[in-house]
């Protein structure tokens, strides 16, 4: 059974783990889709490296369009206090490792309502964010103030670079993260921060 409810000419199957290139993959488990019912999403894991993967999954450009077009509810607006407690911690935790000579500038890739962006900016950061969402990255720039890109290959992005590059629940988005990752890294001041979050379906 399809995965999401979509056409087959929307997904693509993968034979290489996206992270490490491996070969060895093998079903993992399937979960109920959240917006279909009666269909699942299929997962694999890798062998070589560990990593759990959507497969299959939406093709970039599918993937890209949803998240360029989509309209958020109010809901997806809201800055959730448990989140933002979430965000605080990391801000902390991020505040002891960061070098007490280097600019207080962050990027926050994949902003989302901007709740990160705005929890460091109270810790003493110069904040922006990128997100791919229009409508998205519109609400943070006119509710909160924040600059907000909307594409790595956005012409005024080109020259942006950061000491500190934030992505909080993103990277399980992407259809290649180590181009995603090498791209990021030249926007990076050396030596440079890079934190990454993502879920452990665990």
């Amino acid at each position: 059974m399809l995965s999401e409810g979509l056409s087959s000419s929307a997904l693509e199957y993968l034979h290489r783990c996206p992270i490490c290139d491996g070969q060895r993959l093998s079903h993992y488990c399937r979960v109920p889709s959240c917006f279909y019912d009666g269909q699942y999403i299929h997962y694999d894991r890798c062998h070589d490296c560990g990593s759990v993967l959507r497969n299959p999954r939406w093709l970039a450009a599918h993937s890209y369009a949803k998240y360029e077009n989509w309209s958020p509810p109010d809901e997806e607006k809201r800055l959730e206090p448990d989140l933002q407690k979430h965000y605080r911690y990391l801000v902390r935790l991020i505040d002891r490792v960061y070098p007490e000579d280097a600019p207080r500038r962050l990027l926050d890739f994949g902003c989302g309502a901007g709740g990160f962006l705005l929890e460091a900016r109270e810790a003493g950061f110069q904040g922006q964010g990128l997100e791919p969402g229009r409508k998205m990255a519109e609400h943070v720039r006119h509710a909160h103030g924040f600059e907000v890109f909307a594409d790595l290959d956005e012409e005024r992005f080109a020259g942006e670079r950061y000491p500190l590059i934030v992505s909080l629940q993103v990277f399980e988005h992407l259809n290649d993260p180590r181009r995603t990752l090498g791209e990021l890294r030249e926007h990076l001041i050396a030596p440079g921060m890079i934190y990454i979050e993502v879920p452990n379906l665990n």
